[in-house]
């Protein structure tokens, strides 16, 4: 593999963070929307196409975890497997808890039942308890968690393998595509297994060969893969919205075999395609320049720096509102879009506060990088 580009933040990966994240809060939104039978229809909501199609930011955060850990392990120079482990459960897992704890109180004070295992599950994120039957965790969104997760063990595993200071990114795609290909074959029973086992897979994948690609152009992607990425992205976007696809997007259906192959390719290929044609685009020459000067630019990366804490604190906005709020007649749509603005709102102040201070504490010495092509700090 070619050497990496010149060390700092590549400014696209933190905006398409932004928009996965914005995406999976307005899918949220439009679904209480369709629980309350008082209230009156969104036009977001009633376009069936649409009402799913914000999904799609789980499987772009899937790809692009693949490209951020295939950077992480292929340019930190005597990175060991615990070192990896340590950070990757410092970044992901306590604020987790710190969001699931506060959000079991959030259920109880409104009303909302909460079972044993679904509190269980905001602790274990795996299902240990209760292999055969799959179930959400109290903080419904950490049902992906456990998907990046398993993610990071092969990770881990596969630094653990490494013969010197570097790791082999294919040894690292090969076992993804196994471990996809394997789940594509023969969908095992237990959902533990089936985390670990499973064609989603793939975008982890799709994400890695995206690195790969990255480094071999030294940061440019060639106007030639570029345009071919924006067309497929494009194409594949306008269609899921006018047509639909074929599957069905809960969580449950990645697990028991009816929806977790052609979502890795129907979603998995535009979430890949969209993350190349924001590479490509925003590298183009004079392209920096501009961005640098776009306000809706610099607030996607604010907004990408606190995607985490958007994909996990949404729900504290959308829940109780579902049940606390009055009747809405009119004006639903105007209703979820200042839902959005308000949740981003949050994850950004919580970010700043509560995210950052709590990763800086936990968080011993850095390891020292070599130059890469990625965040200077990788995250989520």
């Amino acid at each position: 593999m070619k050497k990496a580009p010149p060390p700092g933040r590549i400014e696209a990966i933190q905006a398409l963070r932004a928009i996965a994240a914005i995406l999976v809060v307005l899918v949220h939104a439009i679904n209480v929307d369709d629980e309350r039978a008082d209230w009156g229809r969104s036009l977001l909501g009633a376009w069936p196409p649409i009402n799913d199609f914000g999904g799609i930011g789980v499987d772009v955060f899937f790809v692009l975890s693949g490209f951020v850990m295939a950077s992480t392990v292929a340019s930190t120079p005597g990175l060991t497997a615990r070192h990896f482990l340590n950070d990757r459960f410092i970044r992901v897992v306590p604020v987790y808890w710190l969001a699931g704890g506060f959000f079991l109180i959030t259920m109880w004070l409104i009303g909302r039942p909460v079972f044993v295992n679904e509190a269980l599950l905001g602790i274990t994120v795996f299902p240990l308890f209760d292999a055969q039957q799959f179930e959400l965790p109290v903080l419904l969104v950490g049902w992906s968690l456990a998907y990046e997760i398993a993610f990071y063990c092969l990770v881990a595993i596969v630094i653990r393998l490494k013969r010197g200071n570097d790791v082999p990114l294919h040894l690292l795609l090969a076992a993804v595509l196994l471990l996809a290909t394997w789940g594509s074959v023969s969908q095992p029973a237990p959902y533990l297994f089936a985390i670990f086992i499973n064609p989603i897979w793939y975008e982890f994948g799709f994400g890695i060969l995206l690195y790969m690609l990255w480094v071999r152009c030294a940061g440019r992607i060639p106007d030639s893969i570029g345009w071919i990425a924006a067309t497929v992205c494009m194409s594949s976007i306008a269609c899921a919205l006018v047509i639909g696809v074929p599957f069905l997007s809960p969580p449950v259906y990645l697990v028991d075999g009816r929806s977790a192959l052609p979502r890795a390719f129907l979603w998995g290929i535009p979430a890949a395609a969209s993350v190349l044609t924001l590479l490509w685009w925003s590298t183009r020459s004079g392209m920096a320049e501009r961005l640098s000067r776009s306000t809706v630019w610099r607030a996607l990366l604010v907004l990408g720096d606190a995607s985490y804490m958007l994909y996990l604190l949404h729900m504290f906005v959308i829940i109780p509102g579902q049940v606390l709020l009055p009747t809405i007649a009119k004006g639903v749509d105007l209703f979820l879009v200042a839902e959005v603005i308000l949740c981003c709102g949050i994850a950004v102040m919580f970010h700043q506060v509560i995210e950052k201070p709590m990763l800086k504490a936990l968080r011993g010495p850095k390891i020292t990088a070599k130059p890469r092509p990625a965040a200077v700090e990788v995250h989520a």
